[in-house]
Formats: C-alpha cells, sequence, structure tokens
C-alpha cells in the first residue's frame, strides 16, 4: 500500500527524511492507536499496523501518578510536531500533545529494550520516592507504541513535557559534565550544553539544595545499578515565578520533575572589569533527568577504549562506565547548584 511504504522511511526510530515522515502522516496513526485497545497489533491504516507495548504496566504506572485514562486520552486528541529538536544528536522526533502536558519522542530498539527490561524497576523507584515524599527527577515515561508497516517500524515513548509550565524557559540547557564536544553557538531556540554554562552557577535555599542533590543522587544511583549512562540534567531558566521548594507533589507527571526560583550568578570574563564582580539575576529553574535508556554496552564499551587516550587526554568524554558517569554527574551538580546559607 502507499501509505505503507511510506512508513518504510522510519526505521528503528528515525526517518530517512522529514518528506517521508510527513507522508507516512505518523500523528494519524498514534491518534488512532491511542484510541484502540490496548492489546495486540491494531490496523490503523492500510499496511500499518499500531502496537502499545507493556499495557498494563504504563496503565500502572499513570496510575501511580494520577493519570487517568480519561485524562491521557483527552490529551491526544490533538497531536503537534513531528520535527527532530535541538537537544542533541540522536536525531529523535518530537510530538506535543495539544494541551502541551505530554510529548511523544521517536526512540530505537535499543532503547525501547532497555525501557521495557527496566520497567518494572523503574516503577518501584517512583513509588518508593512517593512514599518517602522525596522528588524524582526522571522522565514519566507514560506509554510506549510501534508503528509498523512490513518490516520496517517506529518506536514511540510518552513522556511529561517538563516545560509545560509558566513561566516558559528563555533558556534551556543540556548538561552532562562532560566537555567534550559540549558547546554550542547560541541562536533563538538552541539547546546549549556545558561550556555554555561554564561561567555559571544557581544559588537556592538550603532546602531547595537538599532536595536537588538528593534527587539526582538517588535518581543516579538507580541508573547506575541498570547500567545506564549519558544521560543529561535538562535544566531550563525563566522569569521569577514565586514558586517555593516542591515536595513529593513534585513527582506529578504534568509539571517539571522540580521548579524552583534562584539566583542566577554569571561569573565576570572581562579582563578590564577590576571589581571582577559577578553578576546576579532572579529566575526560576525547571529541571529533569534526560535520556535515561543507553546502556552501557560494549559498543559504548569499544567508543571509551578509542577515545580515553586521545579526547580523552584533554576533556571530560560522554563515553564512561555508569559508576564513574555517576560519580562525575552528581559532583556536577553539587558544584553547580549552591547552597545560599554557604555564600561568602
Amino acid at each position: 500500500a502507499e501509505k505503507a511504504s511510506a512508513v518504510v522511511g522510519c526505521i528503528d526510530g528515525r526517518a530517512r527524511s522529514h518528506a517521508e515522515l510527513a507522508a507516512a502522516h505518523i500523528g494519524e496513526y498514534v491518534r488512532a492507536g491511542l484510541r484502540a485497545p490496548a492489546a495486540g497489533e491494531v490496523e490503523v491504516a492500510e499496511g500499518v499496523a499500531f502496537e502499545h507495548l507493556c499495557p498494563e504496566q504504563f496503565a500502572e504506572f499513570r496510575g501511580l501518578l494520577g493519570i487517568s485514562q480519561e485524562l491521557f486520552d483527552g490529551a491526544f486528541v490533538k497531536l503537534d510536531g513531528g520535527v527532530t529538536q535541538d537537544s542533541g544528536k540522536s536525531g529523535s522526533l518530537f510530538w506535543f500533545s495539544g494541551d502541551g502536558r505530554f510529548m511523544l519522542k521517536s526512540i530505537s530498539s535499543l532503547e525501547v529494550k532497555c525501557l521495557v527490561d527496566i520497567l518494572p524497576r523503574y516503577i518501584e523507584h517512583f513509588s518508593e520516592a512517593r512514599e518517602q515524599r522525596v522528588p524524582c527527577l526522571l522522565p514519566r515515561f507514560v506509554g510506549a507504541y510501534k508503528i509498523a508497516a512490513g518490516k520496517a517500524s517506529i518506536f514511540l515513548v510518552a513522556m511529561n513535557n517538563i516545560f509545560a509550565e509558566e513561566p516558559k524557559p528563555k533558556r534551556i540547557y543540556d548538561l552532562k559534565g562532560t566537555t567534550e564536544d559540549r558547546f554550542v553557538h547560541p541562536a533563538p531556540g538552541k539547546v546549549m550544553k556545558d561550556l555554555n554554562f561554564e561561567d555559571r552557577t544557581v544559588r537556592l535555599s538550603t532546602e531547595a539544595v537538599e532536595s536537588i542533590i538528593a534527587a539526582v543522587e538517588r535518581d543516579a544511583d538507580f541508573l547506575r545499578a541498570e547500567q545506564i549512562m549519558d544521560y543529561s540534567l535538562l535544566l531550563g531558566i525563566g522569569e521569577p515565578s514565586g514558586r517555593g521548594t516542591p515536595d513529593a507533589a513534585a513527582v506529578a507527571p504534568t509539571v517539571a520533575a522540580f521548579a524552583v526560583d534562584a539566583t542566577e550568578i554569571v561569573e565576570s570574563d572581562d579582563a578590564d572589569d577590576s571589581d571582577g564582580e559577578a553578576e546576579e539575576h532572579a529566575v526560576s529553574l525547571s529541571i529533569g533527568i534526560i535520556d535515561v535508556l543507553v546502556r552501557w554496552t560494549a559498543v559504548k564499551i569499544a567508543a571509551h577504549i578509542l577515545k580515553k587516550p586521545t579526547i580523552g587526554c584533554c576533556h571530560e568524554i560522554d563515553t564512561e562506565p555508569p559508576e564513574y558517569y555517576q560519580d562525575r554527574f552528581v559532583e556536577y551538580v553539587r558544584c553547580k547548584f549552591v547552597d545560599e546559607s554557604e555564600e561568602g
């Protein structure tokens, strides 16, 4: 069928071209598939099948987060997007629900395999966070799907949109604690990286800093135990909002994983500035950990062996073992989020 052949442009979560993807009417298939019973494959167009992956477990997780089936179905009545974003090199495609609270992201078959494998323990991680009344910064994966046409397929994961709430961030940073290829020339809409944030820290209340560090340590422990690395802290910076430190409600699905007001400190880089005083700006922060489905595989080990004695001589590289990656990531967050009571 003509539509089925168009979907062949999407293989293993990636699109050969935006034109082919547009021709495939992926958004239409997703809306039709989400309305279909969550059992087995359902034909949503001639030669095109839609499948809910692990539907019972995701339904359990949505219930834990307080997302009713009615709310979830209603959110995807309208779907916008189907384009790549500037947050990474993966080439993933993104769609946003009409209300902006959820997003769909195309992912690889390896990432799907990782998600399905960790799902029971992932749900337990959130359940324990709710019981202990501590925030959790990991993405809220609330559904996973497969669209297939013949031998070709595209995998999608549904998750919360970290930046759904107002105020929207004016700047977004993808931070790993690495320096290899971590500078982006600033431009409107660009997601910046570690070297763009090199001269900046954020100052918060003692309570907020302790909450962020505790959440990062706990989530990074979980990721290390699952042999996951190459994740990032996604940081949105916007106008002050008047928000205090979130409590256990921070695990709610339709808000940022952690949102709070802070002071952004920008160190002076002007050699002629004799005072050398830093600039300070009142801001709001929206924070979450992203890209959490990449495991320490043979491919990553090979990249580490090649890069460590070369690029690794002068840069912190991204392909490091989960234990090293965790320690470096947590230490980076500790350095960038400063307790206001310790200033001076």
